[in-house]
């Protein structure tokens, strides 16, 4: 027993024997030892023999435990314990089949932020664990890594969607590997890698899921402080900065003026941004305003957004005399 069994590559399994007298009359205790052997797969016991004893209060069976260590391939082992016999009862047998099968392993996806903003490079890191019980080994092979389709891109020292596994440290049992991940869209993506597994260790995967915001901008009305008269026209305009951090990327969209009631004109309500020069990360656009009535008014630009950058709006305060 157990029969059938299973147990990973270098996991330990026990083995018990339980010898019944089947004879009919009077029953006895059968007495000796059995003796084990695994039919040549190379696996190993931790004796060659065990020594039976009295199965809890029966007065007709008998018991004892052996470990085996199963060999270094995958594949059916037939484990045969074989009874001595003694005075009173003769030899007997008996097997169990035995599945030994690739050691299991934990993915562990490991980042020190869980959001991060579109373009930012960020890098993750996996640790792969050999989880079965028995001597660890080292998991060896390759984690890739995927997105689900949201569009990023990986990057790493040996491949742009894979990274190879080097032990941890002094660990015995795990291994550790590295990829840098850009993500072009906002919203939450799930990373997931994959461990490819080894001749010894089996396939996993652990997940991580990263939010991805929009870009942050920045908006600056000019001219700021400003001064006109009553019903002189006077022109503002509207400078979007892209003002987070990595590769920067060009503010599209509209900006929306207000002068905060204070009754004065717009040529339009609001204007389309076009790129500043040759920046990268600054765009502009302009509109015309008249006031109407002397006094102070709050001039407010309003970035509108798009799919890479976040809102914002700025101010300039008008004096008109």
């Amino acid at each position: 027993m157990p029969n059938p069994a299973s147990t990973a590559l270098q996991a330990p399994i026990t083995f018990h024997a339980k010898i019944v007298d089947t004879s009919s009359g009077t029953k006895s205790i059968p007495t000796g030892t059995v003796s084990w052997s695994d039919g040549g797969a190379g696996g190993s016991f931790n004796a060659t023999s065990c020594t039976l004893v009295q199965y809890g209060t029966s007065t007709s069976k008998s018991i004892c435990a052996i470990i085996y260590t199963p060999p270094a391939n995958t594949g059916t082992v037939t484990i045969t314990g074989t009874y001595s016999g003694d005075s009173t009862h003769k030899t007997s047998s008996g097997t169990s089949t035995l599945t030994v099968t690739l050691r299991a392993t934990k993915d562990t996806i490991l980042q020190n932020t869980a959001a991060t903003i579109i373009g930012l490079t960020i890098d993750f890191s996996v640790k792969v664990l050999d989880s079965s019980s028995g001597t660890k080994s080292i998991p060896t092979g390759t984690v890739s890594w995927s997105d689900g389709g949201a569009g990023g891109t990986f990057a790493s020292s040996s491949s742009s969607s894979s990274c190879t596994l080097t032990q941890y440290g002094t660990s015995t049992g795990t291994s550790v590997c590295g990829i840098s991940y850009t993500s072009p869209n906002a919203g939450p993506v799930t990373i997931t890698g994959t461990y490819s597994g080894d001749g010894i260790h089996k396939t996993s995967s652990g997940t991580l899921t990263l939010t991805i915001t929009l870009r942050a901008t920045k908006t600056t009305i000019l001219p700021n402080p400003a001064t006109t008269s009553s019903g002189t026209p006077i022109t503002f305009h509207a400078k979007v900065l892209d003002s987070s951090d990595g590769p920067k990327r060009i503010p599209t969209g509209t900006v929306s003026w207000s002068d905060g009631g204070a009754g004065g004109t717009f040529t339009s309500t609001s204007c389309t941004l076009a790129q500043f020069g040759t920046s990268t990360s600054t765009s502009i656009c302009a509109v015309t305003y008249t006031p109407a009535n002397t006094g102070s008014a709050t001039i407010t630009g309003t970035y509108s957004g798009d799919s890479s950058h976040q809102i914002s709006s700025g101010t300039s305060a008008l004096t008109v005399s």
